[in-house]
């Protein structure tokens, strides 16, 4: 029996076994005919992962155990038939010789067209890996295939083109095999960015955003650059690199670091922070941003690695990571619903602080703010209660958190508010359709009995708390709420 041999090929960093005839070409005219022509093979395709550390499984074409590796479902194969080559005679199995030295994965049906004697390729049969990471093929005809891939799912990246003849000799028992089993693989390749807004409160303090992105396990790596566009409203503070097994790259020689006039960050690696990189093969890049915020509204950001590394190149987006931020209108008004202008309130984040007056929050460089003539003020550049760390959140939840609103001096001839007040920040104050409309009595006028007095009123869904104060022998009602637009009144 002739010398069977197994090609394998290098490719952007993947190790790709190429099946020919026992995964490799025949050349014995005895072999050949031994070959059952009318028996129909199948081509198994396993998608997984690529492993950290290489599993050192063979390529032959048979089953293996892959207990441990991470299957990917949903990545799109195409199999075509290379016409023109018959597997059933010896010098059918020369020609495939021939097409397999020819083969370019980069370009598969360009390099097989080109060989004398290949007239053409099938028709497409595309199948789909399942749950498994397992696509089947269902009954193939002897002969040799090409088999691509396709669509790929999100974070998948591509695996080189394989060719594969089917059958193929079994390792073990040197029969020819007809169900063939063929496991290309390469990284499922991503690039992170999330934000940690947990402790902001306003513009105008510190945000903190991490970004990850993977580094390919094989070479070579001939161009690895972070760029993150960082919002206008973003103004960076510091950028630290490293790498996640705790692995030494250093700033001005393993990587550059520039932000430019459009504030577009670059972490740009050069040939020796590449050579890191490769020596840290499937780890990670940590790049941890400080910046201030200095503005509000939505702060979107999306970090993206631009990677040259053979097959693995193009760039690669990491999902959006946002902060939201926002504010609401205070309305200040008598018993009667008239506006009050000259009310002054400041904004804390807790009530501890509310009743200490202790650590304002400064909105706009100010830590104090006043209602206009038409009794209003608008508190702009808070973060928003219920969305945290890129996600909504709850009471309870971490980065949760509500704000408190205390009068530090009430119009003249009104008594201040007895209690601070609990407010939220969100969508809905942010848009102007909920008011924080907070009444004061005269000075003149005495709060009734204790049973006039609301502990809360809840509107829209909100709660909002007021207190009965007794104070200098006089007793009054703080009736705070949250009042639409539309005119909805608390009851006195």
């Amino acid at each position: 029996m002739a010398t069977r041999r197994l090609r394998r090929f290098s490719i952007g960093g993947f190790a790709i076994a190429i099946a020919i005839g026992a995964a490799a070409v025949v050349s014995s005219p005895a072999s050949a005919d031994a070959i059952d022509p009318g028996r129909p093979g199948s081509i198994a395709i396993h998608r997984f992962e690529t492993p950290p550390v290489p599993t050192g499984l063979p390529s032959d074409g048979t089953p293996v155990d892959t207990t441990g590796l991470v299957p990917v479902e949903g990545v799109e194969y195409v199999i075509r038939r290379v016409a023109g080559i018959d597997l059933a005679t010896s010098a059918g199995w020369a020609l495939a010789q021939s097409a397999s030295i020819a083969f370019d994965p980069g370009d598969p049906n360009g390099s097989l067209l080109a060989v004398p004697g290949v007239t053409g390729l099938g028709s497409p049969l595309v199948v789909v890996t399942d749950a498994d990471g397992t696509a089947e093929s269902g009954p193939l005809p002897v002969g040799l295939y090409l088999v691509t891939e396709g669509a790929l799912p999100p974070g998948a990246q591509p695996a080189a083109p394989v060719v594969v003849s089917v059958p193929l000799t079994d390792p073990d028992s040197g029969d020819w095999r007809y169900e063939v089993h063929i496991y290309p693989k390469s990284a499922v390749f991503g690039v992170g960015k999330t934000v940690d807004d947990l402790d902001l409160a306003a513009v105008g303090e510190e945000v903190e955003y991490t970004i990850t992105t993977d580094i390919p396990i094989d070479p070579p790596i001939d161009d690895y650059r972070i760029r993150d566009a960082l919002d206008t409203r973003l103004a960076l503070v510091d950028a630290s690199v490293s790498i996640s097994d705790g692995s030494a790259v250093v700033d001005g020689v393993d990587y550059l670091v520039d932000v430019d006039a459009a504030n577009v960050l670059t972490v740009d690696f050069t040939a020796a922070g590449r050579s890191a990189l490769l020596a840290a093969a499937g780890e990670q890049v940590e790049v941890l941003l400080t910046a201030t915020v200095e503005g509000t509204g939505t702060i979107e950001n999306q970090a993206a690695l631009d990677l040259d590394a053979g097959l693995l190149s193009g760039s690669f987006l990491s999902l959006v990571a946002e902060t939201r931020l926002g504010g609401l209108t205070v309305r200040k008004v008598d018993e009667t619903g008239a506006a009050l202008a000259g009310a002054e309130f400041a904004v804390y984040r807790s009530e501890a602080d509310a009743l200490a007056d202790d650590d304002r929050i400064a909105l706009g460089g100010q830590t104090s703010f006043t209602t206009a003539g038409s009794g209003e003020v608008e508190l702009d550049g808070l973060r928003f209660s219920d969305f945290a760390g890129g996600a909504a959140v709850g009471p309870g939840d971490p980065g949760y958190h509500s704000y408190w609103l205390g009068e530090v001096a009430a119009p003249p001839g009104f008594r201040p508010l007895g209690a601070p007040i609990e407010f939220e920040v969100t969508a809905a104050t942010s848009a102007g359709t909920v008011v924080l409309e907070v009444e004061n009595l005269p000075l003149t006028r005495s709060a009734g009995p204790p049973d006039l007095a609301f502990t809360g009123l809840a509107v829209g869904g909100a709660v909002i708390g007021g207190s009965l104060l007794i104070g200098g022998g006089l007793g009054f009602a703080v009736l705070p709420a949250l009042r639409r637009r539309q005119g909805m009144r608390a009851p006195r």
